[in-house]
Order: C-alpha cells, then sequence, then structure tokens
C-alpha cells in the first residue's frame, strides 16, 4: 500500500471516529455545528448570534422601567410639569439644547417644546427626569466663512455666509480672538466691509434667515494683511 492511500484511510477512519463520538455523546458543540459549513463561517456565525443577544438585553435594560414624553412644558416658580398634569423631578436631570447645546435649568421657559427621558417615582406620578432635551433652543457651535456686509458701531458684524441664502448677525466680540490668515493678531477697526472671514462660536439658528452668533471665540480675516 502507497503512503498517500495510508494517508487517506488513515483520515476517514478519524472522522469516522470522530462522527461516531459525536452521535454517541452529544456534546453542545456537536449539536450545533453545522458540518456543511466550514469552521470560519460557524464561528462567524456565533459571534453575530452573541453580537444580536447583547443589543437586545441592553435594549431591554434601557427601556426598561423607562419613560419617554414630547410635549409642552409648564413653568410655575420653581414647579415643572407637562401639559397634561405630569409633574417633572429636574433636580438630576442632564438639560441639553436641540443641538446637544448643555443648558441650565433656569434657560427653561414656559411653553417650550421638550422631550424628556427619565422614570416614575415612588409616588407613581412624578417624573424623575435624566433627560431633558429643550426642542426650542436652536443653539450650537459651529465654523462659518463668509463676507462682512455691514458693520455697526465698530463693533456688531453681520457676515453673508459663503455659498448660503443666509446671513450671520454677530451680537458681540467681547473676548474673541481676533487674527490674520497669517495668525497675526489684529483689532476690529481693520475689519471692514467685503473681507472675507472666518468665524467660530456659539449659533442662535432660530431664525431661518438670519442666524445669530451670541458668542465668538475665534475671527479670522482672511482679507488681511492686504496683498
Amino acid at each position: 500500500m502507497s503512503k498517500r492511500k495510508y494517508l487517506r484511510r488513515l483520515s476517514s477512519a478519524a472522522l469516522l471516529s470522530m462522527a461516531l463520538y459525536a452521535n454517541s455523546v452529544s456534546p453542545i458543540w456537536a449539536k450545533e455545528v453545522d458540518w456543511g459549513k466550514g469552521p470560519k463561517m460557524v464561528r462567524m456565525e456565533r459571534r453575530v448570534e452573541k453580537k444580536e443577544e447583547m443589543e437586545e438585553a441592553k435594549k431591554e435594560k434601557i427601556n426598561q422601567g423607562a419613560v419617554v414624553r414630547k410635549g409642552e412644558l409648564v413653568v410655575s416658580g420653581s414647579e415643572y410639569s407637562l401639559e397634561g398634569g405630569e409633574k417633572l423631578d429636574l433636580s438630576t436631570a442632564k438639560i441639553m439644547g436641540r443641538f446637544g447645546t448643555k443648558l441650565q435649568i433656569g434657560d427653561l421657559k414656559d411653553e417650550d417644546e421638550v422631550m424628556i427621558v427619565g422614570k416614575y417615582a415612588a409616588d407613581g406620578k412624578t417624573i424623575e427626569v435624566k433627560l431633558l432635551r429643550d426642542m426650542g433652543v436652536m443653539v450650537r457651535n459651529g465654523e462659518y466663512w463668509g463676507k462682512v456686509v455691514t458693520k455697526t458701531d465698530g463693533s456688531v458684524l453681520t457676515i453673508q455666509i459663503k455659498k448660503d441664502s443666509r446671513k450671520i448677525e454677530i451680537l458681540s466680540l467681547d473676548g474673541a480672538k481676533k487674527v490674520d490668515r497669517q495668525g497675526k493678531e489684529i483689532i476690529l477697526s481693520e475689519v471692514v466691509r467685503d473681507h472675507e472671514v472666518k468665524v467660530k462660536g456659539l449659533v442662535d439658528k432660530t431664525d431661518d434667515k438670519v442666524w445669530k452668533m451670541t458668542k465668538v471665540y475665534k475671527l479670522i480675516d482672511r482679507s488681511l494683511p492686504v496683498k
């Protein structure tokens, strides 16, 4: 008998022994393995199944006892509730605007549209809020390019955003870093109409046509120094 035939018979005998053992003992892995698939495919399917199970368990844990509400906020002194009458406990709430800007409890106003996530307190009536998002506060950090179209009282600028019909009205430049395109500091009087500028700061997008930048972190005048 040639060496090749001997090895082939030996391999066949080994596989037969494994199959007989699996049928007699029936361990967990023998029941789960699909002999028509390769070991890599089996491992991959197991990983996918395990991941799906973990995701389902995570969702179940999050949703267990969770209260999600969306509605109009009612503010009465230091008490907060929803329009339907459900009382809100905001003592441990994380409060933010529509775009994730952090807010304080004093920023909340009567009749604001809010979305809350929390759970009922022991009394079964008050919602202990974990997250409150004020949908009416449309403030976010942003960076914009544009051209200065107006300058008032030497401090307030209005910028026409590049490739956009909107404008940004800069309400204050107090504390803002002002530099030219080379990074050298400049003074506000050097920033004039028709200069190309880049501004970075906190923008209120409540008005869809004219955004208001309530705080500027940095202004770069791309038209300086003059070429």
